[in-house]
C-alpha cells in the first residue's frame, strides 16, 4: 500500500460518512463535510496501525529524543506513546461525529502544526529517515511525510474556518461525552491488549511464516555513477570518464574518482539479523539452516526482564532436555556476564547468542519472548505472558 492509496481508501470512507451526514441534515456544506470526514478517517487509520504496536511507536519517539538531544525524555516514551496514539484516535472519531468542537479543533491544529514542524525539520536536515506516521505498516520518506502534513494542515484550517456549518450528531453533553469517552476507552483497551500480548497484526518482517534467509536478500541494489578523472601525460589536460577507464591507459595518469548515487536501492526487509557466540563467531547461517526446530529465548535486555514468564520458559527447556524434540538457545544484547547472572538466578542453562538490541525488539515485542525457528522459518512467536505448554511449542501461534 502507498500513501496515495491510503488517501483514496480513507476518502471513500469519508464519502460514505458525508452522505450519512447530509441525509441526517447535519450539514449543507457537502465539501466541508467531506474534508472534515476525510481528516477524521485519516487520523483514525493512522492511529489504528500504530495502536497495534505502541511499543514500536515508543521506540520511534526515542529516536526523535536522540536526534533532538533530549535523552532525559526516554523514560516517558512509552506512556507518551499511549497518550498520543489515543489522542489521535479520539480526535478522528470526534471529527466524524462533530463532537466536542470547542477543544477538538484547537487540539487538532496544535497537533498538526507540531508534527508538520517535526517532519519539516526531519526532511530539511535529513535527521530521521522514517517519521513513524504509520508505524511499521508503511514506511514513507521524510519529504513525503512533510508533504502529507502540509496537505492535512491546509485541509484542517479550511474545515476549522467553516466549522459552524457542521452540526453535532449529539446535542446533549451526555452524547458528546459518550463519543469521546468510548473512543478513549477503545483506543486504550486496544493498545493495552497489544502491549500485554503480541500485536494482533504483525507488520514487521519477522511475522510468523517468514523465511528469514529470503527476507535477507536485497530487493534492489543502488545504482552509482563512477566519474574517473585522468590527466593526459602529454597535454596535462584533465578529462572525466564515466564508468570506464581510458582505452589508451599509458597516456593517462589517474587523478581521482567521484561516485554519485543515481538511483537508490531497496534494502532487504531484514538487514540486521546477525547472531554471534560469546567469542564473536558468526553463527547466523548455522542457526538459519539448522534442521531441528530451535526455541529462541529472546531477552533483549536482561536488566529489564525481571521474573516475567520464567516458570513457563523453564518448563520448555526441561521438556526439550527430556524429549529432544527441539533445541533452545538464549539471544540477548546484554553483556555475557549479565546474561549468565540472569540464567543462574533462574536456573537456566543453554547456549548464549548475541545480537543487536534493536533487531531483537523488532523480532518480538516482549522481554523475554519466545521465537521458534526451523530451517530459518518462524514457526511461532509468543509474548512472555502467553508462552504455551511445552508440547504445543512446535504447533506455532
Amino acid at each position: 500500500m502507498t500513501l496515495l492509496s491510503i488517501a483514496i481508501y480513507t476518502g471513500i470512507v469519508a464519502i460514505l460518512f458525508t452522505v450519512l451526514e447530509f441525509a441526517l441534515k447535519k450539514t449543507d456544506a457537502v465539501l466541508i463535510s467531506f474534508l472534515k470526514n476525510w481528516v477524521g478517517t485519516f487520523f483514525i487509520f493512522s492511529a489504528v496501525v500504530k495502536l497495534v504496536d505502541p511499543v514500536g511507536f515508543s521506540i520511534k519517539l526515542s529516536d526523535y529524543f536522540d536526534v533532538f538531544n533530549t535523552p532525559f525524555m526516554h523514560p516517558v516514551a512509552l506512556p507518551l506513546s499511549f497518550f498520543l496514539l489515543a489522542l489521535e484516535f479520539v480526535l478522528g472519531v470526534a471529527l466524524l461525529f462533530n463532537a466536542a468542537k470547542n477543544w477538538v479543533y484547537p487540539t487538532l491544529i496544535a497537533l498538526i502544526l507540531f508534527f508538520t514542524a517535526l517532519t519539516g525539520i526531519s526532511a530539511i536536515f535529513n535527521v530521521v529517515q522514517d517519521c513513524g506516521c504509520f508505524g511499521d505498516f508503511l514506511k514513507i520518506s521524510p519529504w513525503a511525510s512533510f508533504s502529507k502534513d502540509i496537505v492535512l494542515t491546509i485541509v484542517i484550517f479550511i474545515v476549522y474556518a467553516n466549522r459552524k456549518k457542521l452540526k453535532p450528531y449529539f446535542t446533549s453533553n451526555i452524547g458528546k461525552f459518550a463519543v469521546v469517552g468510548l473512543a478513549t476507552i477503545a483506543a486504550l483497551a486496544f493498545s493495552l491488549h497489544n502491549y500485554f500480548h503480541l500485536p494482533i497484526w504483525d507488520f514487521r518482517p519477522y511475522k510468523i511464516g517468514t523465511h528469514i534467509p529470503e527476507q535477507m536478500k536485497q530487493i534492489k541494489a543502488p545504482v552509482y555513477r563512477s566519474e574517473l578523472i585522468y590527466k593526459n601525460k602529454q597535454s596535462g589536460e584533465e578529462q572525466t570518464f564515466v564508468n570506464q577507464t581510458p582505452q589508451d591507459a599509458d597516456s593517462w595518469e589517474f587523478v581521482t574518482m567521484n561516485q554519485k548515487l543515481v538511483e537508490e536501492g531497496i534494502e532487504a526487509p531484514i538487514h540486521d539479523f546477525t547472531l554471534t557466540n560469546n567469542i564473536g563467531d558468526d553463527l547466523t547461517e548455522q542457526i538459519l539452516s539448522f534442521e531441528k526446530p530451535i526455541a529462541l529465548i529472546v531477552v533483549p535486555n536482561v536488566s529489564k526482564a525481571g521474573d516475567k514468564g520464567v516458570k513457563k520458559l523453564k518448563a520448555i527447556m526441561d521438556y526439550s532436555n527430556t524429549t529432544n524434540s527441539f533445541n533452545y538457545a538464549f539471544i540477548s544484547a546484554s553483556a555475557d556476564d549479565d546474561v549468565e547472572a540472569y540464567k543462574e538466578k533462574h536456573g537456566f542453562k543453554g547456549t548464549n547468542l548475541s545480537a543487536d538490541e534493536t533487531m531483537l525488539k523488532t523480532m518480538i515485542r516482549s522481554n523475554p519472548g519466545l521465537v521458534v525457528l526451523k530451517e530459518g522459518t518462524i514457526l511461532g512467536k509468543w509474548h512472555y505472558g502467553d508462552i504455551p505448554k511445552p508440547e504445543e511449542v512446535l504447533n506455532g501461534k
